[in-house]
């Protein structure tokens, strides 16, 4: 999980910095970059969470598999993926935060925005990896969560791009 984490918020990070610096040049590539690592390996550790504290309840024996439940319908699972989406997204947003208020008197608005682009982006991680599992072919599988991940980078940057479009258009830059 740390090695995904570092490689999501690096790649992330760099993305989002490369298509903001020319509006936000004072925010260094190695602050936005080293802020998005920390929120993704801290939000990667909270929303682990849940199935590791799982897991150790867990017990092989043959009772405990008796009083095993069936899996929650799907759309349930992808609210609380949405849910869980916008409640770690602060946890994501609050680094990236911290760098940008150093440079836009507005970016209070980041927090919101990552909260509303992690809430639509989540569910699309989730549904792709249950349709990857479930579409019993290795190539297809990889397929449905490559394209998905283009979903997710589509969905999750056009809210970004939006609220980074209007800081940009309304910022008053601190210091200057």
């Amino acid at each position: 999980m740390v090695a995904t984490g570092s490689i999501e918020g690096t790649v992330v990070g760099l993305a989002q910095w490369w298509a903001m610096h020319r509006d936000f040049p004072s925010i260094p590539r190695r602050a936005w970059v080293g802020a998005t690592l920390v929120g993704t390996l801290i939000a990667w550790f909270f929303g682990s969470l849940p199935s590791a504290i799982m897991s150790l309840g867990e017990e092989s024996s043959q009772a405990a598999q008796a009083f095993a439940t069936a899996e929650p319908a799907v759309w349930l699972i992808l609210l609380l993926a949405a849910l869980m989406g916008l409640a770690l997204s602060v946890i994501l947003g609050f680094p990236q935060w911290r760098a940008l208020r150093r440079a836009v008197d507005k970016a209070r608005w980041w927090l919101p925005a990552n909260s509303a682009a992690w809430f639509f982006g989540t569910p699309i991680i989730f549904w792709a990896m249950d349709a990857a599992f479930n579409s019993g072919s290795l190539p297809i599988g990889i397929l449905i969560i490559a394209l998905s991940l283009a979903a997710t980078g589509t969905v999750v940057g056009a809210v970004h791009g939006v609220v980074l479009v209007w800081l940009s258009a309304r910022q008053t830059k601190i210091g200057v």
